[in-house]
């Protein structure tokens, strides 16, 4: 077997370092990005479920409706605009002062006109404050120009629905497709993320097995295969405080006096919360970390612009393009170094 010297363990443990940081990155990706596409697909949900907004109803006035609503509209005026000043009997007395006032107008005007004048006396009676008919000929005009109105403006009004209604269906149409864009752009988006998912799922597959490339050599103990064990061994031999991996000053030993003095941390999951006491015990892995958060933040912000410039396949193939080259340039230290090509 062929001897290994400290600057070949370092050079080693620096490539297997990199390759779980390479690797914790891209998982950290994969758990972002599939964090963002199952939001996505509960937006396509919330679209989905959003109501289309109501059909238009053409409403047009007939000739009976019109008769009926001139027959009655000064009733309906005056009871509506009054049902705030007091009881029912209040407003009908209000009704009769009004078709009064109007019967008291229209006969004035006919006992001054010299043609009518003496038809108008002989059929309604001389002018005085006592005479009804003031108030039956108010009902008969105030109900006949109600009627004539509600008759003659009843094509207006026809026409100005049917322009309403048109421009209704418009507004409707463009709200359908408004929706439709949004549900296909809501859409397109989860097929990019998806499409991301796989690069990314692959590039992770391909820097694993790399990595268990690096592992077979078998000069790291399987119990110190992860990131954590990597990064705090490599600092102990970095910065000279171990000479070699075994023996009783080896960095598995010195792991293991720290691991039980609490002195670092030796689960991952454990980091988030104890992030300044690995910054003070565990410093190149605390680097580690915060580099790999920054690749991950650099990335989702490529996967964003890469779907806003419809540019997902080309920066996807990129990416796995760079990931493979990392890997490649990781392994060629098996093919350079006498050591790793002789061990077994």
């Amino acid at each position: 077997m062929v001897a290994i010297s400290e600057n070949q363990i370092r050079e080693y443990l620096k490539n297997v370092k990199a390759l779980e940081v390479s690797l914790y990155s891209q998982r950290q990706l994969a758990d972002k990005l599939r964090a963002k596409s199952d939001a996505k697909d509960q937006e396509i949900r919330r679209a989905k479920a959003e109501p289309l907004p109501a059909t238009p109803v053409l409403e047009q006035s007939n000739f009976a409706g019109r008769f009926l609503g001139g027959l009655i509209g000064p009733e309906l005026v005056i009871f509506e605009s009054t049902s705030g000043i007091g009881s029912f009997l209040a407003r009908l007395t209000l009704w009769m002062c009004v078709h009064y006032i109007i019967g008291a107008v229209v006969l004035w005007l006919l006992y001054h006109i010299p043609l009518v004048s003496g038809w108008a006396i002989n059929t309604f009676g001389t002018a005085h404050s006592g005479n009804p008919a003031y108030f039956y000929v108010g009902i008969i005009v105030s109900h006949i120009a109600s009627l004539l109105f509600s008759l003659l403006t009843m094509q207006s009004d026809n026409v100005k629905d049917q322009r309403k209604y048109e421009q209704e269906l418009v507004e409707l149409d463009q709200s359908k497709a408004a929706q439709r864009a949004a549900l296909n752009r809501l859409r397109n988006e989860r097929t990019d993320l998806s499409d991301w998912l796989i690069a990314c799922h692959e590039s992770i597959r391909e820097t694993q097995a790399a990595l268990e490339q690096l592992y077979a050599v078998n000069l790291i103990y399987p119990k110190y295969r992860s990131l954590v064990a990597v990064c705090t061994m490599y600092e102990y031999l970095d910065s000279g405080r171990c000479a070699a991996l075994t023996g009783h000053e080896g960095a598995y030993n010195l792991y293991e006096s720290e691991l039980r003095m609490n002195m670092i941390i030796g689960k991952l999951e454990e980091i988030n919360n104890k992030l300044d006491q690995i910054q003070a015990n565990q410093h190149v892995l605390a680097q580690a970390l915060a580099e790999s958060t920054r690749q991950t933040q650099r990335m989702l912000y490529r996967v964003d612009a890469s779907i806003r410039q419809a540019a997902v396949a080309a920066e996807s193939a990129a990416y796995s393009a760079q990931i493979a080259a990392q890997n490649s340039s990781y392994l060629a230290i098996l093919e350079t170094a006498d050591y790793y090509r002789n061990r077994t």
